[in-house]
C-alpha cells in the first residue's frame, strides 16, 4: 500500500477477527482453541514495529448483541467453525447455541465487534 501512494494511507481494521465471537463455541465443539485472523491491534503493532507514526479513530457499532433468526445463526456458525452440514459436531454446535444464547425470538449472537478502528499514517519517504 505504502508503495502507491504519497501522501496518507488509510485502513479499516475490525476490533478482533471474523468470528472471534465464537471462539468459546469453537473451543466447544473441536476441542482446542480457535486461532482467529490479526485484526486492528496486531495492525497497530506491526506500524509500530515499522516506526511509522499513526493515527486511529474508532466508530462504534452501538450494538451489545444480535438477535438472529434460529436457522440464518447455526447457519452462520456452522461455516464459521468450519462444519460439515448435518454431523454430529453440528449437532453439539446447535445444542451448545440454543443453552448459550437461545432466546423465544432467536439465537443473540455475541456481539463480533463494537467498534472499528480507522487508521491513517503517512508512508516511508521515497527519496
Amino acid at each position: 500500500m505504502e508503495r502507491h501512494t504519497r501522501r496518507l494511507c488509510i485502513g479499516v481494521f475490525a476490533q478482533f477477527g471474523r468470528g472471534a465471537a465464537l471462539a468459546p463455541l469453537f473451543e466447544a465443539v473441536h476441542g482446542e482453541p480457535m486461532q482467529t485472523l490479526p485484526a486492528l491491534k496486531e495492525f497497530t503493532a506491526l506500524l509500530g514495529a515499522r516506526n511509522r507514526r499513526f493515527e486511529v479513530r474508532t466508530v462504534s457499532k452501538g450494538v451489545e448483541e444480535e438477535l438472529t433468526e434460529r436457522e440464518e445463526a447455526f447457519e452462520l456458525a456452522r461455516r464459521m467453525l468450519w462444519l460439515a452440514p448435518g454431523g454430529a459436531k453440528e449437532q453439539r454446535m446447535r445444542e451448545l447455541m440454543e443453552a448459550w444464547w437461545g432466546r423465544p425470538e432467536g439465537i443473540a449472537l455475541p456481539v463480533q465487534r463494537r467498534f472499528i478502528g480507522i487508521v491513517s499514517w503517512e508512508p516511508a519517504r521515497r527519496d
